[in-house]
């Protein structure tokens, strides 16, 4: 029976960044979708709400889950090297390009579908805007695991405790500091990378039957779909953690499956890029197309705004490292592996 092939640590992980290509690809419709119905160009039928809880069922704690992967020292020793790159890694982009998408949405006035003033500038340090939530959560989470893996916690231990602080954040008022709600409720995805992040078990996994995996991919979709199809039925409410792991493990087993794909590698490996200047490129597409161009189709805003959305972030990393200035998305280091989304 054929398998994924495992040779290397990195081809290892190969896989891991095919995930957050598809994860990315997501994330750029999921947005484009929401930015179009938000300025009423996109009628919010029954597809297009399915489409969004179908990508929002899972798409975000896929990238906490392979964030995961790469956030446990490999030794099993508890230190904290690398620490520093790893904090960076995150909390770098944020300080950026948080406060640039503000201003940008300031200086666009009544073009943009959420307008804000300048004291949002000043509340991002406690209140993120818009998609940049997940950075400030994971920031979170990696502080969370750092203290965890200091006293000693073992990667099983930590996925006890990360349960167990999901569960507390659904049943206990912790209070307005929506980036600690979000960050414990999202923490067993990224526990759950961290245990399937140990070398050995990353590669038995790599080793999986293809059948095996094309069925974890079809069920898990197929789950996801149907909730997707009636998100308003109370099993499939009662039923979303079950769902969303549902999703995360499909979205794996396709990653796998098309693990020798260097287009979605190469996504993933610009996934942060892409990531924190995709709203902007998107928003940026629409407002041309409607207010210089008169353009009113759904369909071609639609695919404008998912293809530039991807495409211009990419453009602008080729830019940077032809001018040698890599300072828009991250301080230069030595470090070549961090968790990024």
């Amino acid at each position: 029976m054929p398998t994924v092939p495992v040779q290397s640590s990195r081809s290892r992980l190969s896989w891991a960044d095919v995930a957050k290509g598809i994860g990315i690809l997501l994330v750029v419709y999921g947005h484009a979708q929401r930015g179009l119905v938000s300025a009423h160009l996109l009628a919010e039928g029954a597809i297009v709400l399915g489409v969004d809880h179908f990508i929002y069922s899972f798409h975000m704690p896929l990238f906490f889950t392979v964030a995961g992967f790469f956030l446990a020292p490999t030794s099993g020793k508890h230190d904290v090297v690398g620490w520093g790159v790893k904090l960076r890694r995150v909390w770098y982009p944020y300080l950026i390009w948080a406060p640039t998408q503000i201003l940008l949405q300031i200086f666009a006035g009544a073009h943009v579908n959420h307008r804000v003033g300048f004291d949002a500038i000043t509340r991002m340090l406690y209140a993120p805007p818009m998609q940049f939530w997940f950075l400030y959560a994971l920031l979170l989470q990696q502080l969370m695991f750092w203290l965890a893996w200091r006293l000693g916690t073992g990667r099983a231990a930590f996925f006890l405790i990360a349960v167990a602080c999901a569960w507390v954040e659904r049943s206990v008022e912790l209070g307005p500091f929506v980036p600690l709600h979000q960050a414990l409720s999202h923490l067993p995805f990224l526990a759950a990378g961290v245990w399937l992040g140990e070398p050995r078990r990353l590669a038995s996994i790599g080793q999986l039957p293809m059948r095996l995996v094309f069925f974890v991919a079809i069920v898990g979709f197929s789950l996801v779909g149907a909730s997707a199809a009636a998100p308003d039925q109370v099993w499939a409410m009662h039923w979303q953690p079950l769902l969303t792991a549902s999703g995360v493990s499909a979205a794996l087993a396709l990653s796998l499956l098309v693990h020798r794909s260097r287009v979605l590698a190469y996504l993933g490996q610009r996934s942060l890029e892409i990531f924190v200047a995709h709203t902007i490129a998107s928003a940026a597409t629409r407002i041309v197309l409607r207010s210089v161009l008169h353009v009113e189709s759904a369909a071609l805003h639609l695919v404008s705004g998912f293809v530039v959305g991807v495409a211009a972030p990419l453009v602008l990393v080729a830019v940077c490292q032809r001018l040698r200035f890599p300072y828009l998305f991250a301080w230069p280091s030595r470090a070549t592996t961090a968790a990024s989304p």
